[in-house]
């Protein structure tokens, strides 16, 4: 993984530093967020599903989590125009093949790109008629 640096809106930025600043306790180490009672240490996976399920409640889907959000975040990039390259920079990607697997989630996009079978290989039981 590589380190994203992403834009954020001003009020994120504030209300993150008010955090930091104001509220967080002030153990050392390197995590942002820590649990609020003793021994304060950095929240798990469990908090942030439950933030998660907190600011999307109608999200429905089995199994999903951050790793969904994260496959609507990167199809939704591609499905503005936004290149691979950059989509891959945007997840903290080294290289562009991972983004391959969110290319076939834009039906829109890959209907516009189709690939005769014979072509691929395969097929041959279409006698031209």
């Amino acid at each position: 993984a590589v380190e994203v640096n992403l834009p954020r809106p001003a009020e994120v930025g504030n209300a993150l530093f008010r955090y930091i600043t104001e509220e967080r306790h002030p153990k050392k180490t390197r995590a942002i967020f820590l649990s609020e009672k003793a021994p304060h240490k950095p929240v798990g996976r469990a908090v942030c599903r439950k933030a998660l399920d907190t600011a999307l409640p109608e999200r429905n889907v089995e199994g999903s989590g951050f790793h969904v959000t994260r496959k609507t975040y990167a199809t939704n990039l591609l499905r503005n125009g936004i290149g691979a390259g950059i989509v891959a920079e945007a997840l903290g990607q080294r290289g562009t093949a991972s983004v391959d697997r969110y290319l076939s989630l834009d039906a829109e996009r890959m209907r516009k790109c189709p690939l005769s079978l014979s072509d691929c290989g395969m097929g041959g039981w279409y006698d031209g008629r």
